[in-house]
C-alpha cells in the first residue's frame, strides 16, 4: 500500500515505483479500502471458522515473485545504496 513515509524511503526514484508496480500481476498497488474489506470479512460471521492464517493482500505479487523485496537484487548498486540509506534514516 503506498504511503508517503514508506515510498519516499523504499522507492526514492520514480523508476523504482514503476518497477514495483510491474511486479504485481494486477499492475497496481492496493488501497486502504482493500485492507478494510479483508478486515470486515475477518470480523464477520462468514469468517467464524477461520482460526488463524496469514492473509496475503498483495495483488498476487508474492505468488508471482516469491516474497517482498526480492526485486532488490535487480537494482543497480547506486539505487540499492540509496534505498538502504533512506531506510536507516540518517546520513552516513
Amino acid at each position: 500500500m503506498p504511503t508517503e513515509g514508506a515510498f519516499s524511503r523504499l522507492m526514492p526514484d520514480p523508476s523504482l515505483e514503476e518497477m514495483a508496480r510491474n511486479r504485481i500481476p494486477l499492475k497496481r498497488f492496493g488501497t486502504p479500502r482493500e485492507i478494510a474489506d479483508a478486515a470486515t470479512y475477518l470480523l464477520s460471521d462468514g469468517a467464524g471458522y477461520v482460526t488463524g492464517d496469514c492473509l496475503t493482500i498483495d495483488g498476487g505479487e508474492w505468488l508471482k515473485n516469491g516474497g517482498e523485496f526480492s526485486y532488490a537484487t535487480d537494482f543497480d548498486r547506486d539505487n540499492l545504496k540509496q534505498m538502504l540509506k533512506a531506510m536507516r534514516g540518517k546520513e552516513k
